[in-house]
């Protein structure tokens, strides 16, 4: 399609398109512990995924976007097992959210079929991470196994 622009009496063309390009979602992701993040490992290869140290990103769901985003293209073709395992002996509130969403997307797994393991790793006594279990699983609908750290 074109028209004339009035200012100039040049046609214009006006030809768009509709296709956006779609987000390329890689089968790993690495993210080294950097201050208040922690370690995050995601891989579809053998479909492990680990959480490993206190979540307290000044922008959660900035952090946790690419993420979920992993985890929503991951659950379109996952792999028959997939283990998260979690080591956080802290998670501030706004990253609870994120990691809600980031389970909802993960917990799509079992609608193809596949095993969903979730495992937080914690001390013995940690009832903060106690009550933050228990509100996780309240939102987000997954289970989580309670892991007591040995010495």
């Amino acid at each position: 399609m074109s028209i004339s622009d009035p200012r100039t009496k040049r046609v214009a063309n006006t030809a768009t398109t509709d296709y956006i390009m779609p987000k390329i979602i890689p089968s790993v992701i690495e993210i080294p512990r950097n201050g208040n993040c922690p370690a995050i490992s995601l891989n579809k290869k053998d479909g492990n995924i680990f959480i490993n140290g206190r979540c307290l990103p000044a922008d959660p769901v900035k952090f946790f976007e690419p993420l979920i985003d992993w985890a929503n293209k991951y659950a379109e073709d996952p792999h028959s097992f997939t283990n998260v395992m979690i080591n956080a002996d802290y998670i501030n509130t706004g990253s609870i959210k994120s990691l809600c969403i980031f389970f909802d997307m993960l917990l799509k797994v079992e609608l193809k079929g596949c095993t969903l393991i979730i495992k937080w790793y914690c001390e013995p006594d940690d009832t903060d991470i106690d009550e933050t279990i228990v509100m996780v699983e309240a939102v987000s609908k997954v289970k989580i196994e309670k892991e007591i750290k040995t010495a």
